[in-house]
């Protein structure tokens, strides 16, 4: 019997099914059911008001699924109906949710009854499952809580007895080379005499302990992906391990240490800008860490034109929403072309089949991410773009980003409005950094130059004292800039304070969305040159941009020409 595997094909990863046929996966979240009853005081998407029986609904729906595009059932769909009653199968995935069930990263993960609890689940979750030719692969999890750094000081003060604790004494041991006196320029840990005595740890500003903090998250990550693969190949050697669907962020560590044990990373990501459009770095440098293929697990766009009644709530989330469904089909459509037209992107997964409730969920999320809405009518428009893309065609003809460096376009009248009006594609400057953690844009007009930085951090202000963040330990990006004169600039920003600016001849506009954060900074010409910029200048430029506490860091040194 053959299986799903991964393959590299000139230069494009691609899913292969058993057959031997190569193929880019486009699926469908929450293919499922929905509610067992509909209710008028809470209305949300209910199958049974529809169709007489479970078989009728997998008919219908699988039916609605290939004639729009789709060739893959994504997480959280009703597989056991699904697999009841087709007539023919689809490539499915399953979410078995094991560090989630037991508490991961916060749990002793490195005590042996962690390990057996691992084993114990997976073989009861993988049983029913494990020889069926249509499991595409198994996600061990969905949005583990590897970008939350405060689960460094949960375990700095767990009683001497737990293993996880052992371990993080042992690192801190071997990269302060057994010396108290250098962690504690590094960390607040009061009266501590041994690191076996020490209970707090808060970030001393201008120090170093974030490269420390990021060491033991990646070791909790070595540990997670090592249980996980050990314990899924106890029970199946067969389906593919598709790594655990990040939340949109990743830690630089977390992503080399699935490296070794994944079939395929994921990640949940929507698109970066309204338009539909992507950043750069972000699947760049997850697929450059982990040396896999990337999964897209989780893509979205909603609309406030809806007909299941969605607010579009709560605010200040990374779910792009615009006004109508035309705008949203075609959103849609861009982040698809954007995935499949990157070499090492192998599918993308919409979330999700239909529209959550009108009232939300039981969290309070309350969004228009349905290709049916709750009284099972398609969107058209959306279903409709969908349906025209050829996923496969694009993919094949994939291609690495260009290292040339194009010149600067023009900016238009809406440049300060923010990157989604830009045109990113000839805007940016690729990084020099192997690992880059931001993109850098550039655009112009006569009176100014216009540079952008775009960026994914989380930043826990439980790590400083007083739960603020210092200016110094904030996202910051410093630009200098030779025409034909020189000027430097740095921007401090990416939490709740307002931006900083080092210079004050530079207006700067800031987005801090989750984990996206963006500053755009208007460099006025006359502070490169004599007078205005003019197409044919040449600007040289160099920029470094740091996350929070300087725990990672992106590079550029380019000249760049003025264009248009």
């Amino acid at each position: 019997m053959s299986f799903y595997r991964v393959i590299r094909h000139n230069g494009m990863w691609w899913f292969l099914s058993p057959h031997g046929e190569r193929f880019f996966s486009l699926g469908v979240n929450c293919a499922n059911m929905g509610e067992p009853e509909y209710s008028e005081r809470t209305p949300s998407y209910c199958a049974m008001r529809f169709y007489t029986t479970p078989a009728e609904w997998t008919d219908d729906t699988l039916s609605r699924l290939r004639r729009w595009g789709f060739n893959t059932i994504g997480g959280w769909s009703d597989v056991d109906t699904l697999r009841a009653h087709w007539k023919e199968g689809m490539p499915y995935t399953m979410v078995l949710h094991i560090g989630s069930r037991l508490g991961m990263p916060w749990n002793d993960m490195f005590s042996p009854q962690t390990a057996r609890q691992v084993d114990e689940l997976m073989g009861n979750l993988t049983a029913p499952y494990r020889d069926d030719p249509y499991l595409l692969g198994w996600f061990t999890d969905n949005e583990q809580g590897w970008w939350d750094d405060s689960v460094f000081l949960h375990f700095v003060k767990q009683p001497a007895e737990n293993a996880t604790r052992r371990e993080l004494v042992k690192l801190l041991r071997r990269h302060y080379k057994d010396d108290l006196c250098r962690m504690r320029a590094d960390f607040d840990i009061g009266d501590a005499r041994r690191f076996e005595d020490v209970q707090q740890a808060t970030l001393i500003p201008g120090g170093s302990g974030m490269q420390v903090i990021n060491a033991f998250i990646g070791l909790l990550a070595r540990r997670y992906y090592g249980l996980m693969h050990e314990a899924i190949r106890r029970y199946d050697r067969n389906h593919l391990i598709l790594g655990d669907r990040y939340i949109d962020f990743y830690p630089l560590e977390v992503a080399r240490a699935a490296a070794p044990y994944v079939d395929v990373v994921s990640t949940n990501h929507g698109a970066d800008w309204i338009d539909g459009s992507n950043s750069y770095y972000f699947l760049y440098t997850l697929h450059r860490l982990s040396a896999k293929p990337v999964l897209v697990t989780e893509f979205y766009f909603c609309a406030h034109e809806n007909r299941s009644g969605n607010k579009n709530t709560p605010p200040g989330t990374n779910f792009p929403t615009v006004q109508t469904q035309r705008e949203r089909a075609e959103g849609a459509r861009r982040q698809v072309m954007e995935y499949a037209r990157r070499p090492y992107v192998i599918g993308a997964h919409w979330f999700q089949y239909y529209d959550e409730p009108t009232f939300g969920r039981s969290d309070g999320e309350n969004y228009n991410m349905g290709l049916v809405d709750i009284h099972n009518q398609p969107y058209e428009e959306l279903t409709s773009a969908y349906q025209s893309l050829p996923v496969n065609r694009l993919h094949a003809k994939a291609e690495p980003a260009s290292r040339k460096q194009q010149p600067v376009p023009p900016a238009n009248s809406q440049a300060l409005a923010g990157l989604h009006t830009w045109d990113k594609r000839s805007a940016l400057v690729l990084p020099d950094s192997e690992y880059p953690v931001a993109d850098l844009y550039v655009c112009w007009e006569p009176s100014r130059l216009l540079v952008a930085v775009h960026a994914s951090d989380w930043l826990d202000a439980s790590l400083y004292p007083l739960q603020k963040v210092p200016r110094e330990e904030r996202m910051q990006c410093s630009l200098r800039l030779q025409a034909e004169e020189q000027m430097q600039v740095t921007v401090w920003f990416g939490d709740s304070q307002p931006a900083e600016v080092s210079d004050d001849r530079v207006e700067c506009q800031i987005w801090n969305v989750a984990t996206r954060h963006t500053a755009i900074l208007a460099i006025p010409a006359r502070l490169l040159s004599k007078g205005d910029l003019r197409r044919g200048d040449t600007i040289h430029l160099e920029a470094r941009f740091s996350t929070h506490s300087r725990a990672e860091s992106t590079n550029w040194s380019k000249q760049i020409t003025i264009g248009g």
